[in-house]
């Protein structure tokens, strides 16, 4: 069987017999290596120093796709994820810079034990203002294996829920339209403090 390249990088002219060698560079190499994944069925292949198939997006679903989770927009470009809305007592697990002017791409809560084993990984550092809690900054994609961030989102979540008070717990557990209403009263209740404190 041909190579996948040659049979994809073949011309017109060495199809009529003129020259019987594949044209390998007639595209970039990146495009080869691409079509080579594709052949094989590798969905994320790493190019440079991104990981095809992980970015902001892919972490974002990893962590909506956890139990009770919420996010919001903190410090001008980080995308919080938290474990329960922050308005009842949730707690932040994970972010990721949503414009490349921070530090890192993937920041998350490890915990004591798994902190200093993450940062011996060259692309993982601890994370400024947070490290003394247990957080470690991904400076970039290719730091850690796609399986291995999922599998480090869904420890942070795990651990994150385990420190909520126990009347954080209550509501999230609650029924979907109670904990919704037990939500919109206390930002209502929140709003109404905080325009009393202007006046």
């Amino acid at each position: 069987m041909m190579p996948l390249a040659s049979r994809v990088m073949r011309t017109e002219s060495s199809a009529a017999g003129r020259d019987s060698r594949p044209l390998l560079l007639t595209i970039p190499p990146w495009l080869h290596a691409q079509l080579v994944a594709d052949f094989f069925g590798v969905r994320q292949l790493r190019i440079g120093l991104t990981l095809a198939g992980m970015d902001n997006e892919r972490i974002r679903a990893i962590c909506l796709g956890l139990p009770y989770v919420a996010e919001t927009v903190n410090w001008g470009h980080h995308l919080v994820y938290w474990v329960g809305d922050r308005d009842i007592g949730g707690k932040m697990f994970a972010m990721t810079d949503l414009d490349g002017t921070g530090t890192g791409v993937l920041w998350f809560h490890c915990g004591a034990e798994r902190f200093h084993e993450l940062l011996e990984t060259e692309g993982i550092i601890a994370s400024p203002y947070l490290a003394k809690a247990g957080w470690v900054t991904v400076e970039r994609w290719d730091a850690l294996r796609p399986r291995e961030i999922e599998k480090e989102l869904r420890w942070a979540h795990a651990l994150i829920f385990e420190k909520l008070p126990k009347r954080t717990k209550t509501v999230l557990v609650m029924p979907e339209k109670e904990r919704a209403k037990v939500i919109r009263e206390r930002k209502k209740l929140l709003a109404e403090k905080a325009k009393a404190r202007k006046r």
